[in-house]
């Protein structure tokens, strides 16, 4: 029906000038009745895709939820159901919750052009490369879930085939969900030369200012719990990996006072203390500093440290003829062109932790100091980061002199 009203809503007169002067159908249509009926074309497709993620009846009737082929979201919803796997059923309805609130800002709050993503002269002179870079901070979040899914993978039957395949499909399901959702954000914008200037501001400080800002009361509450929700099983999915993490060092003895919390409770089968003393460490920082997102960035940019070292030894050990043996998945030839690229992409990134910003990186003084009042010298120059780097390698550092150097490792072989 929208293509319907759009197309006849254009002028015949235009379709006749245009034939007059010698165009053919074809450019007739490309030319002048495509682009005048762009925006019901744009309205019927967006329609038409909200209802194929909620069609139901009719592909599992007709289709028969042929699984690679005819299977949608609804459908693979249902299915996981029926076989009372819900925390899969629960991530399939919020993504198609999220969409849905992202296909109606797009459909009824759109203040902006497509081209508007295009679009830099809005940042006037500011340094678009670190722009840029600040907004790759929404991906970097989201690729240390990913870490956390594969530490978790020893948990699913036979995950040296299942593990990989679901972190692949998690990429492409976070970048199709997340480009909507995005551009959907972006286009809702109401006036963006001032949204501009009051994010440069810190005036606007989250997404939730622009849902607040164009969306009924309601409906913004609506999405924000589902987001909180989403956050708040994220934030659960990482506390069960550090604590098998935890755990795991601290059984191996590689830990402070590990003695006190490797053990698995009897009657639980939790290690119970690990849980404790990862939760109080948590929570320590917030004690003293309210600054959640800084805290979150920091500790994302130590994981990011750490994957660095991690792709190091990778590369290391392929330079010498790893992996020498057959594996369910691998990357053959490409393995060492995806590892470099990876460590171009990880240094990118640890430079843009290190960049000193005052959202992101600010200086000690900022976060130490009641109001931002000045520490000195040291204390105004040092962004956070760099500091709190620079404390983790020489704790760590006299830790393995102190109580580790010299050890042996236990081996543990297999009953």
């Amino acid at each position: 029906q929208p293509f319907h009203a759009a197309f006849k809503g254009v002028a015949h007169t235009y379709v006749e000038a245009a034939r007059l002067m010698g165009a053919s159908n074809w450019e007739t249509f490309r030319w002048i009745t495509l682009p005048l009926a762009r925006r019901g074309v744009a309205v019927g497709l967006t329609l038409s895709f909200a209802h194929t993620m909620g069609e139901f009846g009719v592909v599992l009737m007709l289709g028969g939820s042929i699984p690679g082929k005819t299977k949608v979201a609804s459908i693979a919803l249902y299915d996981e159901v029926q076989r009372l796997n819900y925390p899969v059923a629960h991530a399939f309805a919020l993504a198609l919750l999220l969409i849905s609130f992202a296909l109606i800002l797009l459909i009824f709050y759109h203040h902006q052009p497509a081209t508007v993503v295009f679009d830099s002269s809005y940042l006037g002179n500011n340094n678009q490369v670190g722009v840029f870079l600040a907004a790759m901070f929404m991906s970097l979040f989201v690729i240390y879930g990913f870490d956390t899914a594969s530490t978790l993978a020893e948990e699913t039957k036979n995950p040296r085939v299942e593990a990989p395949k679901a972190v692949l499909a998690s990429v492409v399901g976070a970048f199709i969900i997340g480009t909507v959702f995005l551009l959907a954000l972006i286009i809702a914008i109401p006036d963006m030369k001032k949204f501009v200037a009051d994010a440069g501001a810190a005036k606007v400080t989250s997404p939730a200012d622009v849902l607040t800002a164009v969306l009924p009361g309601w409906m913004a509450n609506v999405y924000l719990l589902v987001v909180l929700a989403a956050i708040y099983v994220c934030c659960l999915a990482i506390q069960t990996s550090t604590i098998r993490l935890a755990f795991g060092m601290a059984r191996d003895g590689k830990l402070p006072l590990a003695r006190y919390y490797n053990k698995v409770s009897p009657t639980l089968h939790t290690p119970v203390v690990t849980c404790l003393v990862v939760g109080a460490l948590a929570a320590l920082p917030f004690i003293y500093y309210a600054g959640a997102g800084l805290i979150a960035i920091v500790a994302t940019g130590m994981i990011y440290l750490s994957y660095m070292l991690g792709n190091i030894a990778i590369l290391l050990a392929r330079l010498r003829g790893w992996p020498t043996q057959g594996a369910p998945f691998k990357l053959g030839g490409w393995g060492l062109i995806i590892n470099l690229l990876g460590l171009a992409w990880g240094a990118s990134m640890l430079v843009n932790f290190l960049w000193p910003r005052p959202a992101s990186n600010p200086s000690v003084n900022i976060v130490l100091a009641p109001g931002g009042a000045s520490l000195g010298g040291f204390g105004d120059s040092v962004p956070i980061f760099e500091l709190v780097v620079v404390l983790i390698v020489v704790v760590g550092a006299v830790y393995y002199f102190v109580a580790q150097r010299g050890k042996k490792d236990q081996v543990v072989r297999a009953a």
